[in-house]
């Protein structure tokens, strides 16, 4: 059985106006998460594009630059 999933290509810009980019990994309900990881880990490796998890949430971002900005 194949696993179904979906990468979404993101470009968010933020309020100090830098730009982050990133894919997410979307995994229908009852499906193998970690086999769709293997699956997208696979297309990078072969694509020579460097796979390096998040460490942080768009939300802490967001955060950050917003902080950034208020300290001036």
């Amino acid at each position: 059985k194949g696993t179904a999933l979906m990468v979404e290509l993101d470009e968010t810009e933020y309020p100090d106006f830098s730009l982050r980019y990133e894919a997410e990994l979307e995994v229908p309900d009852g499906e193998d998460r970690d086999a769709g990881v293997r699956v997208l880990r696979e297309v990078f490796d072969e694509a020579q594009v460097p796979w390096r998890p998040s460490t942080e949430s768009k939300y802490a971002r967001f955060r950050e630059s917003l902080a950034a900005i208020a300290s001036g």
